[in-house]
């Protein structure tokens, strides 16, 4: 029940910051983008609900989504996403909550990234180490300072979202897993960026 209620937060909000996006489009008459965005909105709608009903889906499901969410956002931003998976890890064998880390990702989007000018880029890393499959989420974005966050608020309700789900999921099957987030600086303490990493047991 906590799961399901923690979903029925989570997609109305992502469904709105989508249906936002087309509707600041259709204001600006940009029509050809607009209806692009509704098509890949669509498709990625289609997926949602297909995984909604879902405790788990594999890696590669959630990276597939994941993809899809981030090529929406490029119809704004001009993000350069790269993704870069460890040959060591099996992302069909590997199973997470779905939308563990779409809402983690349009936080990197959204506050990070967003109020750069340009050179906006956005790695999402999979990697194994002993005992854990780890997913790194790293942006170049403004930083939690810049937005008025906290060491200790995280990166908006995504990180609240996603680790609420974790801990639920790690009390009912039993399976450890781990989230740290890092606020990326230079040597003088500028903020340059944000680091989320979250290690899921892949025993």
């Amino acid at each position: 029940m906590e799961l399901t209620a923690i979903r029925a937060q989570m997609n109305p909000h992502f469904m709105y910051n989508c249906l936002n996006s087309i509707q600041n489009l259709v204001q600006q008459k940009r029509s050809d983008e607009a209806q692009t965005y509704i098509s890949k909105f669509a498709s990625l709608i289609r997926d949602v609900l297909k995984y909604s009903d879902k405790e788990e889906i594999t890696l590669a499901e959630e990276l597939n989504v994941i993809e899809n969410y981030v090529s929406l956002e490029n119809l704004r931003f001009d993000i350069d996403f790269r993704t870069h998976l460890d040959e060591q890890v099996d992302i069909y064998a590997v199973f997470v909550p779905p939308l563990l880390l779409q809402p983690l990702v349009e936080n990197a989007i959204i506050h990070g990234l967003a109020p750069k000018a340009d050179d906006k880029r956005l790695d999402l890393q999979i990697n194994a180490r002993p005992d854990f499959v780890c997913i790194t989420i790293e942006d170049n974005g403004v930083g939690r300072k810049r937005v008025g966050m906290n060491k200790n608020q995280g990166t908006g309700n995504g990180l609240k979202f996603s680790r609420e789900r974790l801990d639920l999921m790690k009390a009912k099957l039993n399976i450890d897993y781990k989230m740290t987030i890092t606020d990326l600086e230079t040597p003088s303490g500028e903020p340059i960026g944000t680091r989320v990493e979250i290690c899921i047991s892949d025993e």
